[in-house]
């Protein structure tokens, strides 16, 4: 199709303006999401462009990550001159063929999105709620620690128990990302959770926080609250019975997610999951 509508992988300038539009949509990405998130599938974070009194404009952007037997898409997002013409779709279908060889790929839809993506064939799994916990929010810290070099590899194996598939060229940025805070909890010299908090365009993240059980997960959120405290927290809760709780007293909600997908469920572990990764890339 000649219409001057063009689709590419994104460089450095392109993601930048990507995830400030999604700030600017009220998603409150982290500082570092723009640099860290393209590196790990390049070929995959796609930016749309349109030619506009002969200079190219960027118009859309979304990201389509292969893990390595699993996808996950996230980061769609259309300059709102572009939406509903048809330009979006074909965004996705760019997405799409690029994830064509992995068997299951996963998203978190907004809720007004659901409909249209179960016409596309995708299931529901479960909820995804996020909270806010306010400024000088506190938990009991006991036995997280700094997570050390000496750590990695033990946290890539725990990570893929509960994500699903090993994912380590992502956890290795992640945890190292220069805004960002990592803990991890042993019992018996043995890994039972570990959490992120990361620094955003306001208050701060925590992502992912995974852990064996709530009281694991309660002293790690307790570690990652405790180093800015005077700042805000946003953590994304899935939404299971009882599940949590305690890490969201006194917490606020007004945001929440259907992860969803379109082959069966991965191997994934929602019941040690205290904390998504992140909306953008699981």
């Amino acid at each position: 199709m000649n219409d001057g509508i063009t689709i590419c992988a994104m460089d450095a300038s392109m993601a930048c303006t990507a995830w400030e539009w999604a700030a600017r949509e009220g998603w409150n990405p982290g500082l570092e999401d723009h640099l860290l998130l393209p590196a790990i599938d390049p070929a995959g974070c796609l930016a749309m462009f349109s030619v506009e009194a002969g200079k190219p404009r960027m118009i859309g952007a979304i990201t389509a990550v292969d893990y390595g037997g699993y996808g996950f898409v996230g980061m769609f997002l259309m300059d709102p001159a572009y939406r509903g013409q048809g330009y979006g779709k074909r965004l996705v279908a760019r997405a799409v063929e690029h994830l064509a060889e992995v068997p299951n790929a996963g998203v978190d839809a907004v809720l007004s999105m659901v409909p249209t993506y179960e016409k596309l064939g995708l299931k529901r799994a479960y909820e995804t709620v996020r909270y806010r916990l306010p400024e000088g929010a506190t938990l009991k810290t006991v036995h997280a620690r700094q997570l050390e070099a000496a750590d990695i590899e033990a946290l890539i194996a725990y990570d893929a128990a509960i994500f699903g598939i090993p994912r380590g060229a992502f956890l290795r940025r992640w945890v190292a990302a220069g805004h960002a805070d990592a803990a991890v909890l042993l019992r018996n010299g043995a890994i039972v959770g570990y959490g992120v908090v990361r620094d955003a365009k306001s208050g701060r993240k925590v992502g992912p926080l995974f852990a064996d059980d709530e009281t694991a997960a309660a002293d790690l959120l307790g570690w990652l609250l405790a180093r800015k405290p005077d700042l805000h927290h946003a953590l994304d809760l899935p939404s299971l019975p009882g599940h949590g709780r305690s890490l969201v007293t006194g917490a606020t909600s007004d945001f929440a997610c259907i992860r969803m997908y379109t082959g069966l469920a991965p191997r994934q572990d929602p019941a040690r999951v205290f904390g998504n990764t992140t909306f953008e890339m699981g």
